[in-house]
């Protein structure tokens, strides 16, 4: 009798656990599953707000980058009035990440706006380092193309699509704390990312801004020392050739402040 009380409770136990289990599970699958769409439409806008730094011997630059992304849900529809505050988390979302950052820090809560009609908005500041290889062979007289690219990390290309949003515009700030370099232009990239050749292509975005070195900040800071460390040199020429003490000294001052500028401008 005993054993069958036991068996009783541990089966009544059990079927509570279990339904209680289905239903957390139901709820937490609910909302970030795919919302049943063939091809999810993420409209896009970018802002690049600052560049930094560019480091040609580190291969990276620093920027500050203004993201806004926004889609439709229809399970997200609400009666309003207004729209609401939700954590990135619970509801659908690109699940996208920066593939060639290195260290960056964001700067507003993971959160999004869902308006009544099921219209959610995400926006993000993102400041850091990114990594871009750049061909120096050209310095200083050369162009480089620098690449912030977001990738989704679960969809491919045929089953997200991210498009340039056309209400709001995206943009190169008027001011940037370059000293050296110039923008010339910039552009959006939807093309899909693939790490390497044979790889699924998945849904990515990409703010593309061109730059050129200033030339003359190059002339100044490289080219001119350059020029007269060389006439320096030539100083020998000029000192009588019974001072060979002297002309030894200036020649070996000449060839040791080369070797310390090449390591200074390497």
């Amino acid at each position: 009798m005993f054993f069958l009380m036991r068996r009783c409770v541990w089966v009544i136990v059990g079927s509570i656990l279990f339904s209680a289990g289905s239903v957390f599970a139901d709820n937490k699958t609910a909302l970030p599953a795919h919302p049943g769409q063939d091809r999810m439409t993420v409209y896009t806008a970018m802002a690049l707000l600052d560049v930094d730094e560019i480091s040609s011997a580190d291969q990276h630059f620093v920027a500050n980058l203004f993201v806004v992304f926004r889609w439709t849900d229809d399970r997200l529809k609400h009666e309003g009035p207004g729209s609401v505050t939700m954590e990135l988390s619970d509801v659908w979302n690109p699940k996208f990440i920066f593939v060639n950052q290195q260290k960056i820090w964001l700067s507003m809560p993971e959160v999004v706006t869902v308006s009544p009609a099921g219209e959610v908005l995400y926006q993000q500041r993102v400041w850091g380092p990114f990594s871009q290889p750049m061909d120096v062979r050209h310095f200083p007289f050369d162009m480089q193309a620098f690449e912030m690219r977001l990738a989704s990390t679960t969809y491919t290309s045929e089953e997200l699509m991210f498009v340039a949003d056309t209400e709001m515009t995206s943009l190169v700030a008027e001011k940037l704390s370059l000293p050296d370099w110039g923008i010339i232009g910039w552009e959006l990239d939807f093309s899909a990312y693939r790490p390497v050749q044979w790889a699924k292509g998945n849904a990515s975005v990409a703010f593309i801004f061109h730059a050129e070195r200033y030339v003359r900040h190059h002339l100044l800071k490289v080219v001119l020392p350059l020029i007269l460390i060389v006439i320096m040199s030539w100083i020998v020429f000029w000192i009588d050739p019974a001072e060979s003490g002297t002309q030894i000294g200036v020649a070996t001052t000449s060839m040791l402040t080369l070797i310390a500028y090449r390591f200074m401008v390497g």
